[in-house]
């Protein structure tokens, strides 16, 4: 008994070594030969029949040898055996469907095997091919205790069909397409379709290729909806959102020719539709030109989505959803609740999905061209009226794409509110449009254009003489020069809140009775704009060129001290008697004073770095030659050091003057006094520190000092026109240039005068014990100086 057992196991084994053979040289002749029939054609000629025939012969053996398999009761031992000769089977019984399921798809779409094309039937047969390979792979996969030549074995064929199915499935994409584009045909002037039966058979090839993913469909449709909206819909709405803004209608013409157009050298005749169009029609009426442009734009667009989901789309519903998606859908990673970056003059962020191409474009064009740029109070009335106007047909046009089923029951809501909500778009529009001339004046002005404001706040010669000054100027803006875009900008911050300030007649709704505030806000923007904008545009000149330095520290101050008064000058103009209760609660929160400290701290920081850089600048050309001045001061001759210390004076006066005439033009008075006194005071401490730690100053070395002094002193007199009030070492400085050229007598009488009240008593006696040789007279000074300390 165990004997006829292997026997019958063996005689199964031989069977599918026979059909795994079979199928092995299939593989290779398919993999190796340039025929894409190469399986046919091997068919033919080892049985005489076609592989559909040879492959179902093919399963009724391996049906036969299961049969055989299940009859047999094999002992435990052979079990698994069976069990594995099973899969084998089975695997084996998948190819053979994959080969005859292809074979027949191949056949239909061919047109030599067949004398009628059937596309869809071909596709069907494809995607059972394709389901019956991955069955076989599945098999494959589940075998872990197989050898690995029966593994390769397995794989090659596998490999052979997964080419095969992939290959029928290009052509029938390809050929799907092809009936599509023959079909479809774009123009920029009109759109022709012909209307046979490829257009429906085209469709159900694609949609039975088409998955959750990625489909060819979807690259199809795609592509027509954006040359849709290169051919038709972005050059209307250009138009309409032109500078010069047209009054021209679309003329458009639908017509149909049934004379018998031949498609693909098929006799079947074909129906031709066409939807013609001309951009120059006939003159709209001048009085409502722009509502009437806009209706005729709207119901152009309307016809035209009809003709496609009509002619093109057949009123499939998957197909129309597709295109409305495209159109009028919104990307999938924005909800409706997204805040609309349109309003900031951004486009939407699609993140590579373009959905609502045209509905970006439409209500953008809209807002652009519809909704007016500024009113003023009386006129507010009118926009109920083209409010009203653009309901009426934008209403029709969002029911029209309803029942064409390229949107939703809810619509599309961008566009069904637009006119609902006209009111506060203009609101928002005129907010926009101020904030995007700021934007203007801010990029495009030159900033080193400047104008003077403020007055002259210096003293009058015989008032400083007499110790009388004028309380209010500390209050008043000192003369100085501004940048222009400076000035336009506070110009268009009033402006703003002049309009923002206006009364708002009694009847106008809610949506703009919050004009009033929404203007505050955006006066209060403009300033925030130049902030934010000036700062980082002229960044690199600011930290780098004095004057520009100078003219951003003089526009904070303007903007600034106009700030602290803004407020108050317009708090008291909003009306109590408004509609709402913002008219009062503007008067009680109308302020700009809040923003003074930023502004201020700007103007510091700009003129405060810049100080600092051209302080570095005097230490690096004066401190490091002059570094052994003080050592070589006991010479009783002229050396290099001197030599060189007086170059290095002279490069930092010259550095000083330079500065001078950059800043004399554009900083105020008291500005520039402090600024060229505090670069001053640098240079000063430089000297006197020299000055200081010399043990041994000679007589030679006495006058060179007091020369150096003496030039230093006048040169900075010159630059700050005597006004020694920006400097903190001035007089420190001329008392010991003073010195220099003083004997005993004269220090002693000078120091009673008060001459070196800036100097202390241990730094005195020790500029005379280097400066003077051991005397009465000098011991006499000297005890003077230790009493009075």
């Amino acid at each position: 008994m165990e004997d006829s057992i292997e026997e019958r196991l063996q005689a199964v084994r031989k069977a599918i070594q026979k059909a795994t053979k079979d199928a092995l040289r299939n593989a290779y002749d398919e993999n190796n030969g340039d025929d894409p029939n190469a399986s046919f054609h091997l068919g033919v000629e080892l049985f005489g029949q076609e592989i559909s025939v040879v492959e179902e012969n093919t399963r009724e053996k391996l049906a036969s040898i299961e049969n055989e398999l299940n009859a047999i009761k094999a002992s435990p031992e052979n079990h698994d055996e069976a069990a594995n000769l099973k899969n084998k089977v089975e695997f084996l019984r998948q190819c053979s469907l994959a080969r005859s399921f292809l074979d027949q798809s191949m056949t239909l779409s061919t047109p030599s095997l067949t004398p009628e094309i059937d596309l869809r039937r071909a596709a069907s047969l494809q995607v059972q091919a394709q389901q019956a390979w991955k069955a076989a792979q599945t098999i494959v996969a589940s075998e872990s205790n197989a050898s690995p030549s029966t593994l390769a074995a397995a794989n090659q064929i596998l490999d052979s069909l997964r080419s095969a199915v992939r290959r029928q499935k290009v052509d029938l994409l390809g050929e799907a397409r092809k009936m599509w584009a023959t079909s479809v045909s774009w123009s920029p002037n009109f759109l022709v379709v012909r209307s046979s039966n490829d257009l429906p058979m085209a469709y159900d090839v694609l949609q039975t290729f088409a998955d959750d993913g990625h489909s060819a469909l979807q690259d199809m449709f795609r592509k027509f909806t954006t040359e849709m909206y290169e051919w038709v819909f972005r050059p209307l709405l250009e138009r309409l959102v032109s500078e010069e803004a047209t009054t021209t209608l679309v003329s458009y013409q639908e017509s149909e020719d049934n004379s018998g157009s031949l498609v693909n050298s098929s006799t079947t005749k074909t129906r031709v539709v066409r939807l013609e169009w001309n951009w120059n029609g006939k003159k709209a009426d001048s009085s409502h030109s722009d509502i009437l442009v806009w209706k005729n734009a709207i119901e152009f667009i309307q016809k035209t989505l009809i003709f496609i989901t009509e002619h093109v789309l057949l009123e499939r519903k998957p197909l129309c959803h597709l295109v409305g998606s495209k159109l009028f859908g919104r990307p999938e990673m924005q909800s409706s609740e997204t805040i609309s970056l349109e309003v900031l003059g951004i486009k939407t962020l699609n993140m590579g999905i373009d959905n609502g191409i045209l509905r970006e474009l439409l209500v953008d064009a809209l807002e652009k061209s519809s909704i007016p740029t500024h009113l003023l109070p009386e006129e507010f009335h009118s926009l109920k009226a083209i409010a009203s106007e653009f309901e009426s047909f934008l209403s029709t046009f969002h029911d029209a794409l309803v029942s064409l089923q390229l949107i939703s029951e809810k619509g599309e809501p961008s566009l069904s509110s637009f006119a609902a909500n006209f009111e506060a778009k203009y609101v928002e529009k005129r907010r926009c449009t101020i904030l995007n001339e700021a934007r203007r004046l801010l990029l495009n002005n030159d900033y080193h254009n400047t104008v003077e404001v403020g007055v002259d706040v210096r003293p009058d010669k015989d008032d400083k003489r007499l110790g009388l000054s004028d309380g209010m100027a500390v209050f008043r803006l000192q003369k100085s020069s501004i940048s222009d875009t400076a000035a336009q900008i506070m110009k268009l911050c009033r402006r703003t809140m002049d309009e923002s300030a206006a009364p708002v007649p009694n009847e106008c709704s809610t949506s703009l009775a919050a004009l009033q505030a929404t203007l505050y806000r955006t006066a209060r923007e403009v300033l925030e704009l130049f902030r934010a904008i000036i700062p980082v545009t002229h960044g690199h000149e600011i930290a780098h060129v004095p004057r520009t330095a100078a003219i951003l520290h003089n526009d904070c101050v303007f903007i600034a001290h106009n700030c602290l008064s803004l407020g108050l000058e317009y708090r008291e103009r909003y009306t109590d008697d408004a509609k709402t209760p913002q008219g009062n609660l503007l008067q009680q929160t109308c302020i700009f004073v809040d923003m003074v400290p930023l502004f201020r701290d700007l103007a510091e920081r700009s003129m405060g770095e810049m100080l600092d850089i051209q302080a570095k600048q005097i230490v690096e050309l004066v401190g490091k030659p002059i570094a052994m001045l003080g050592e070589s001061l006991r010479s009783d001759e002229i050396v290099s050091e001197w030599s060189e210390a007086e170059a290095a004076v002279a490069a930092g006066l010259y550095h000083l003057g330079h500065l001078n005439k950059a800043w004399r033009p554009v900083l105020s008075y008291d500005v520039l006094t402090r600024s060229i006194g505090y670069l001053a005071d640098v240079l000063f401490s430089l000297l006197l520190d020299q000055i200081m730690k010399a043990s041994d100053i000679s007589t030679p070395a006495c006058q060179f000092v007091n020369a150096q002094f003496e030039k230093v002193v006048k040169e900075v007199d010159n630059m700050t026109e005597g006004d020694r009030t920006g400097s903190q070492l001035m007089d420190r400085f001329f008392a010991i240039g003073r010195f220099m050229d003083m004997s005993l007598a004269d220090i002693e009488t000078n120091l009673s005068e008060g001459l070196f009240r800036s100097i202390s008593a241990p730094e005195l006696s020790k500029l005379i014990m280097a400066c003077f040789n051991d005397s009465p007279n000098r011991k006499k000074l000297l005890k003077l100086l230790s009493v009075s300390d």
